[in-house]
């Protein structure tokens, strides 16, 4: 695989998202733009981590493994059923399980039960680990 700048990284998982086609309609925070988000629906809140450079594993042109994760929050206010935040969870996990995205390599997803927050919402954490050789 070739490596990838870290600068793209978040690019490449956020256009990812975005071509889900069961999102179609679905508010997403992205992390670059203004967050106001429907008090009446599901959203989500997709976030970048960058991870780190494991240890002194180096390709031929001096290459680092680069490893992080991508955590997408699942929202829904409190009087929408909480079913639709575990089946978005669902759609994402499948999503983002084990693809190819120009050279970054997704793994297994994971969902985590986050309960009510300040606002009222009821959250699930998607995050899905990924891997990639960096510049």
């Amino acid at each position: 695989m070739p490596p990838i700048p870290i600068s793209q990284i978040p690019s490449l998982l956020d256009d990812h998202l975005a071509a889900i086609p069961e999102l179609s309609g679905v508010f997403i925070g992205w992390q670059a733009g203004q967050l106001t988000p429907p008090t009446d629906a599901l959203w989500l809140r997709p976030v970048c981590n960058a991870g780190e450079v494991t240890g002194a594993e180096k390709g031929a042109g001096g290459y680092s493994r680069r490893k992080g994760t991508y955590v997408v929050d699942v929202f829904v206010p409190s009087q929408v059923a909480t079913a639709d935040a575990w089946n978005m969870a669902a759609v994402l996990e499948n999503a983002f399980r084990r693809e190819c995205l120009e050279g970054l390599q997704t793994e297994d997803p994971h969902t985590a039960n986050m309960g009510m927050d300040e606002t009222n919402n009821f959250n699930v954490r998607v995050t899905s680990p990924w891997w990639c050789w960096a510049a």
